[in-house]
């Protein structure tokens, strides 16, 4: 898998930067909006964003449920960085941000309202084995959002020789 070649703390960098001018990430963004708000979610839930990356989702998550406890999942420290950066500046108490591999999570059945998952799987390993687990952790008549781009991304900019992967 290519993602092990990426250099993610260098990708941070411009992630946002390319997500604030992309009009197909900005109108992802939106939808997302519109379909959380009919998320049956009660105060107090746990939701959880994994292979957050920058915590633009989170941090959406974050704002539309106050009440709820919201977990950014990464792997990477840069990426995480900026997640911070974005809750501390909306003043986000109720956001988590972990420095964890979402292989390594271990979450309680039927325990998470919500799970979030953008542009994240493709880096995953057994990406579908960690769909079932995420499954699992989800309460009955939980709310899930996945999306991926279902192929291999041009990021070779982003790889430490900044070659092709």
């Amino acid at each position: 898998m290519f993602s092990a070649q990426v250099d993610w703390s260098r990708y941070a960098r411009d992630y946002d930067f390319m997500g604030q001018y992309n009009p197909a990430y900005q109108q992802l963004i939106e939808e997302f909006l519109g379909i959380i708000a009919h998320w049956g979610i009660s105060d107090r839930e746990l939701l959880v964003d994994l292979g957050a990356g920058t915590g633009n989702f989170p941090t959406v998550l974050a704002e539309h449920f106050p009440a709820c406890r919201v977990i950014h999942v990464d792997a990477n420290a840069a990426m995480n960085g900026v997640a911070i950066k974005k809750a501390r500046e909306r003043d986000l108490s109720n956001l988590d941000v972990h420095l964890q591999d979402v292989t390594e999570c271990n979450y309680a059945a039927e325990s998470i309202a919500a799970v979030v998952s953008v542009h994240s799987l493709y880096a995953m390993p057994n990406p579908v084995r960690i769909v079932k687990r995420m499954c699992g952790w989800l309460r009955p008549g939980a709310n899930a959002f996945f999306c991926d781009t279902g192929r291999s991304l041009p990021i070779r900019f982003w790889t430490p020789s900044g070659l092709p992967v």
